[in-house]
């Protein structure tokens, strides 16, 4: 059965195990990044997928439990969901892919992404032009993200083994529901997660009606702030450093935890201190899907993406994403690209109160959710300032 809330569910499940794997791997650093760019970038190349490397993909997305025909029609139904956003707020998603103009790729390949994805198909000469074909493709990004990722791909990234670029790139843009006042955003102190206090300005509300809720498994304070129309939100998730440190509080957040969360915020005045800032990321996202599982692909003469072009001489030679985020009194603006590169192979509720104070002068995780589906957009955890 279709269902685009399977694929929403593996989604943040994917997205959590992402965010896992890089918060582990750099514990004092911001991390943001985008499970869905990642998720819609990988699920175009499991449709050029065959056998194990199909098996480790779907194992590492989550859809290990849905039928294989069913997958990408559910993703189309899940995509169409997403951009029914009413005009509430921005949300452009793009898929794209650039082929080497040499080269015979399966009809059938380039058909099921432009009926799934939405993805259009370029040729270009990555043999002879390969400088070219990074700025052809980094010229894309920017424009599709509002200018807001610039150069995803690195000089001396394309080679004439490359044969293959599938790039997603997403941008979001949504003003608060209700706006904060400039007037009362005031320098105060950011305590960061090496100990370090740091002077940065913090928007500021008092006593307004806003979704919250303490959770007692997390030890953590969460809030809900709304985009306008209510379509799409920016989760805040703030431990109580005095009963839990970051780290731990991480490895309490799953999809069951989340799920509960969204069930268990209700309406309470909140006084909210909350920094203004602005993050721009590359994670380490190759590394990160080796240690999710993701090893085939990456292997010459072992992937298997004969559904590309008939032959089993092509794996996966590199995987890219860069994410930007800026948050302000007006509102949220985040965009992330991410580039798939195939080479030829060389709780509990608390007693209601009245009210409540969220101060977020320390590290704290943060996601950006549409509501309908409940998919992750973006994701990360500040720090840093």
């Amino acid at each position: 059965m279709l269902n685009f809330h399977n694929i929403a569910t593996a989604e943040v499940g994917f997205g959590l195990d992402v965010y896992n794997e890089l918060s582990l791997a750099q514990p004092n650093a911001n991390v943001f990044f985008s499970p869905l760019s990642l998720m819609l970038a990988l699920a175009m190349t499991l449709l050029g997928s065959n056998d194990k490397t199909a098996t480790e993909l779907k194992k590492v997305l989550h859809l290990d439990q849905l039928q294989d025909d069913a997958i990408h029609q559910s993703m189309k139904l899940f995509h169409e969901q997403l951009m029914n956003t009413g005009n509430k707020h921005t949300l452009n998603i793009a898929n794209k892919i650039f082929l080497e103009q040499s080269e015979n790729f399966l009809a059938t390949f380039n058909e099921s992404c432009n009926l799934f994805y939405g993805s259009s198909v370029q040729c270009v000469d990555f043999k002879n032009k390969a400088s070219e074909c990074e700025t052809i493709v980094n010229n894309w990004v920017q424009q599709k993200t509002n200018d807001k990722i610039k150069n995803l791909i690195l000089r001396g990234t394309f080679n004439a083994f490359t044969k293959l670029v599938l790039v997603n790139a997403l941008h979001f843009k949504g003003n608060w529901e209700k706006e904060f006042y400039k007037s009362m955003t005031v320098e105060k102190n950011f305590k960061t997660s090496q100990g370090l206090t740091v002077r940065v300005p913090f928007m500021n509300f008092n006593n307004r009606k806003m979704k919250y809720y303490y959770d007692d498994a997390l030890e953590s304070q969460i809030l809900e702030l709304p985009f306008m129309g209510s379509a799409a939100s920016f989760i805040l998730i703030l431990p109580d450093l005095s009963k839990i440190s970051l780290p731990e509080m991480e490895k309490k957040l799953t999809a069951t935890v989340l799920s509960r969360i969204s069930e268990n915020l209700a309406n309470w005045l909140v006084t909210l201190w909350l920094p203004k800032f602005k993050l721009e990321t590359t994670p380490d996202v190759l590394g990160m899907l080796k240690k999710l599982g993701l090893s085939e692909l990456f292997l010459q003469g072992k992937a298997d993406l004969s559904k590309i072009n008939g032959a089993r001489d092509l794996y996966v030679s590199d995987v890219k994403q860069k994410a930007f985020i800026e948050i302000d009194e007006v509102g949220v603006e985040a965009a992330a690209a991410t580039a798939v590169i195939i080479s030829l192979s060389s709780g509990f509720r608390p007693p209601p109160i009245r009210s409540v104070e969220v101060n977020a002068d320390h590290p704290f995780v943060f996601l950006i959710k549409e509501n309908s589906s409940g998919a992750v957009l973006f994701m990360g955890r500040l720090n840093n300032l």
